[in-house]
């Protein structure tokens, strides 16, 4: 049987795009952990993480 490329392309960009959203969550978590980052950093991180895995 013929394997759908179409399928199998858009199923490895998803997980690209899932391993930018988990770098952006985890850029966040390390800067929050400093109690003197800058917390417009932490919550552009966050934002960016949520909307990547949408």
């Amino acid at each position: 049987m013929k394997k759908n490329m179409h399928t199998s392309n858009q199923h490895v960009l998803s997980d690209e795009w899932f391993e930018k959203a988990y770098d952006d969550i985890r850029a966040a978590e390390v800067l929050l952990a400093h109690k003197e980052g800058p917390m417009n950093i932490v919550c552009f991180h966050a934002q960016q993480s949520a909307e990547k895995y949408l």
